[in-house]
């Protein structure tokens, strides 16, 4: 119903743009929203998330394979993404992340939780849903190379590889 009425009010001469973000957007919206350009934005492959029942992780599958297939333009942050959905899509851009550096090198305007306080430095952290697709192999050779660094990774995480297993939590 929104996506009918802002199609109406955008009026002629109005171009209206479908953004999509998340591959479990219904595919019924492409139909209802009539936009003139579908932009599909891949920021992960959902469908790779390993916590995920098998019936929901191959929807999420056939929904992106849809949304590839239909969007004019797909725009993928990395250089995987980027590779499996040119094949498919017809229009495919690499738009990476950006990070504001200036925002890390400022001081934290709170204490760290005393568990950090007591890793060594320095201190390696992600923050975030951690993906099952993590290049844990890399995480491996560095925590061997590097045993004095400590890698925390503060989120949702999907599944702890075997060979992690073995380093400190």
């Amino acid at each position: 119903q929104t996506a009918r009425r802002l199609r109406r009010e955008t009026g002629q001469g109005e171009r209206l743009l479908l953004w999509i973000s998340l591959s479990h957007t219904p595919p019924d919206l492409l139909k209802e929203a009539q936009a003139d350009v579908v932009w599909y934005d891949v920021t992960e492959d959902f469908s790779a998330i390993s916590l995920l029942p098998p019936q929901v992780r191959r929807i999420l599958q056939e929904q992106d394979g849809f949304w590839t297939q239909a969007a004019d333009v797909v725009s993928a942050v990395s250089t995987d993404l980027y590779q499996r959905k040119t094949p498919r899509a017809h229009r495919t851009l690499h738009l990476p992340n950006a990070v504001d550096t200036e925002i890390f090198l400022r001081p934290i305007p709170h204490p760290l939780p005393e568990a950090l306080k007591q890793l060594p430095q320095p201190r390696i952290a992600f923050v975030g849903g951690v993906p099952s697709a993590q290049d844990w192999d890399l995480v491996s050779y560095l925590a061997d190379r590097r045993p004095r660094w400590s890698f925390v990774f503060l989120g949702n995480l999907d599944d702890r590889p075997g060979e992690l297993a073995r380093f400190p939590s």
